[in-house]
């Protein structure tokens, strides 16, 4: 490591980032850091909006069904 980039690397300890130097001048830390992207929500179209109220009214049915018999 020569002369600049340690002068560098103090410069930017100076300032609070963390980011190395490789040999080869390419900054290596958090701010090379590169964002994932957001996957879309799909859509909720009505019918599988209702195929799960239908899925849920009938897991109640049976549990009001089977406490009806419990009684």
């Amino acid at each position: 490591m020569d002369e600049f980039q340690k002068t560098l690397n103090q410069i930017i300890r100076a300032k609070g980032y963390t980011i190395k130097l490789t040999s080869s001048g390419h900054a290596i830390g958090s701010n090379t850091k590169t964002k994932r992207k957001k996957k879309k929500k799909k859509e909720r179209t009505p019918s599988t909006r209702n195929r799960k109220l239908k899925k849920l009214e009938a897991r109640y049915r049976k549990l009001s069904a089977s406490s009806e018999k419990l009684k």
